[in-house]
Parts: structure tokens; sequence; C-alpha cells
């Protein structure tokens, strides 16, 4: 299967021990049905475990949480005894996410690991795609797959260029304009005009409202645990204006957000939602770095925000249905 991806895509690898935010600590690791076959089939000591140390289709944890196979140098024993081929879908594809584009299916790096999120804040610029071929287990349609990556190129071309209180201003406004046009397209099936996306400042009070309310949001989601609850409300007592100091170190975060996310904006009638959620991530982002100061706390906070909210599609979905207000 060919993918479209941003060159850095291909340029990842996982780090390993040198994480300091494991990925195969505290998540419950399904098994899928193909890969569960494969380890079914292999003997010795290795296969024994394996079989011993996998309970409804996932991988067991210990109580502290580590995975069953990840030994004490942070390494994972299963690809060191079998190979990478072995690999589970999840832990292969981890952090890669993919989704339907303008010319087929597109894949891209979460934030939710460490080393995925250091290349994503080092991109000063747009970067460059590539097409590759890789077997993914992903099905969907897009009918307005075109339409979304319009969208998309118009804040892409802009993220990267500006003074960051007018590139976070052209998203607040361009948020209005393109959900008036998305539901257009969306109930009347019609082609219409694209709105050009104006770079001017939006009026500190309305962008401080919109900060301010997202936290509130940000408040009321599920997260790991009452320690990252703590954090938020700390972030929510930094002043948008130093929030936006740090932010034009995070213009990686807007192209990200706004990569992942817009794509389905018109499909599900919420692209002006979409926007303000690529906005006002990356500022929470920022804000969330100045609590406690350190030269990779931008990585740290990406990390975190990532794991705690993007990875609940619950509080996706009530973020997104409560910035509609915000429009």
């Amino acid at each position: 299967m060919k993918i479209r991806v941003p060159d850095y895509f291909v340029n990842f690898k996982c780090i390993a021990d040198k994480c300091l935010d494991c990925c195969c600590i505290g998540w419950e690791i399904d098994i899928d049905d193909k890969t569960r076959t494969k380890y079914s089939q292999i003997s010795g000591e290795i296969g024994h475990e394996i079989a011993e140390k996998t309970q409804h289709g996932c991988f067991t944890l210990a109580e502290n949480g580590r995975c069953a196979f990840l030994d004490d140098k942070g390494l994972c024993r299963i690809i060191c005894a079998l190979g990478d081929e072995y690999l589970c879908d999840i832990c292969r594809e981890h952090p890669r996410y993919y989704g339907v584009g303008k010319d087929g299916i597109e894949g891209g790096l979460g934030l939710g690991c460490e080393e995925a999120a250091r290349m994503i804040l080092s991109l000063k610029e747009l970067p460059s795609y590539t097409e590759i071929n890789r077997h993914i287990p992903y099905s969907d349609d897009d009918e307005y797959a075109d339409v979304n990556e319009h969208f998309r190129e118009l804040l892409f071309n802009n993220v990267f260029t500006g003074k960051i209180e007018e590139v976070t201003g052209a998203f607040a406004e361009y948020a209005t304009l393109s959900d008036e046009v998305a539901f257009e397209i969306s109930t009347t099936g019609k082609k219409v005009d694209i709105p050009k996306l104006t770079i001017t400042p939006i009026k500190n009070e309305r962008l401080e409202k919109l900060y301010t309310g997202f936290f509130k949001i940000l408040s009321e989601c599920e997260l790991l645990n009452d320690n990252a609850r703590k954090l938020i409300e700390r972030a929510s007592r930094i002043r948008i204006s130093d929030a936006l100091k740090v932010a034009d170190k995070t213009r990686g975060i807007f192209y990200y957000f706004t990569h992942r996310y817009v794509r389905e904006g018109v499909l599900d009638i919420s692209l002006g939602q979409r926007i303000l959620f690529a906005l006002v991530s990356a500022l929470a982002i920022s804000a969330l770095s100045l609590v406690n100061p350190a030269d990779d706390s931008i990585i740290r906070s990406a990390v975190f925000y990532s794991k705690n909210i993007e990875y609940s599609t619950d509080n996706v979905d009530m973020i997104l249905d409560r910035l509609s207000d915000f429009l």
C-alpha cells in the first residue's frame, strides 16, 4: 500500500532504552489475531513465556505497570529473542497514525512518543512529503478528502511564517469562517469557494477567553492520574502572554494538530472546532512547559499532553464538542 508521509516519518527510529518516557509502561497492549497465531507457533522458552504472560489477548503488566517483556534495560525481550517481525501491530506501528488524504492514505507520527515529539518540535518549515510502501491495518473512505486537504494546506502554508500572535489570530479567525463553509459543503454537497486565510492579530481579549475556556475544558477530561490534573491546573494559571512567547518554538505542534485532526473536519461538520483544537493545544503545551521549565520541558509537555488528552477519543470528542461554543 502506498502511503503519503512527511519526510521525518521515514527517519523515525525508536530510541528504546534511551527514552525517558517508555511507551511499554502503563498501557494494556492488544495483540492482533495474526500475531497471536504467530505466537502460538513459537516453541522453546520464549514461546512458553509468551503463552504464560498473555491474557485475554493482551500482554500482562507487572505491578509497576511495566510490560511483562520489557527488560531492566528498557528493551523488548521479544525483539531481542525473535526480531522486529514478531511485534504485534500496536507495538510495531506506535507512534505512527494513518488517515485518508486527498491522494489516498497518509501517515504521520504522534506526539505521545518522546522521539517523535522531538522531531516535530524541531520543524522550522513545512516538511516535504514522500510516498512509501507499507502494509497497515487500515481502511476508510472520506468523500471530502480533497476539500479537507485544501483547508489544511491553507493553514500549513502559514504555520511557519509571521509573528506568532498573527498566526494564532489567523487560526482563530479562520476557524469561524471555515466552519460556516464546511457546514454548507457537508449539508448541501455543493462546491463552494474556500475562503483564503488572512494573517491578522486577533483581539487579545477574544484569544484570552478561548485560552482560559480551553483549560476549563481540559480540567473536565479523563486524565491518567491526580498528578496530571494538578499539572494542568497549575498550567491554567500561566498568562497567555507568557504562553505565546513559548509558542514561537512550538510551530511544529500547530502543524501536527492541523495535519492529524483537520482532515476529518468537513466530514463530521467540526472543521472550526478542529482548527481551534490545533491552536489551543499548542498554547496549552506552551503553558505546560512553563510550569517546570527545563531544556526539554516542551518535549515533555507535548508527550504529557498527548498521553493524557489525545490518547482518549472520549476526551478529544468532548473537547471538539465544547469548542463549538467559541466559534
